[in-house]
């Protein structure tokens, strides 16, 4: 994806297929929103933006970060997802 395309994302605010979290989610939240997005199509998870739409970079614990891909790892039928840097 290029930085275009997500910027496009960003700029059109959240909505049934985007989600912004401003920090790092927490444990709970994580599998709240893995079941949200293994239940629709072509959602977008974007950490580091506020609920304004503003990039405000986002510092996260990397155990929290390999619990996220650990858990999008284990469902089955397979999940895809994608990693991004803007």
């Amino acid at each position: 994806m290029k930085k275009e395309d997500i910027e496009l994302i960003i700029k059109n605010k959240e909505n049934q297929e985007v989600e912004f979290k401003q920090g790092c989610p927490a444990n709970h939240e994580i599998s709240q929103i893995i079941c949200a997005f293994a239940n629709t199509y072509g959602r977008f998870f974007i950490m580091g933006i506020s609920e304004r739409g503003q990039i405000k970079g986002v510092l996260c614990d990397l155990d929290k970060l390999q619990v996220f891909y650990i858990m999008l790892k284990k469902l089955r039928p397979d999940f895809v997802y994608r990693k991004e840097k803007l």
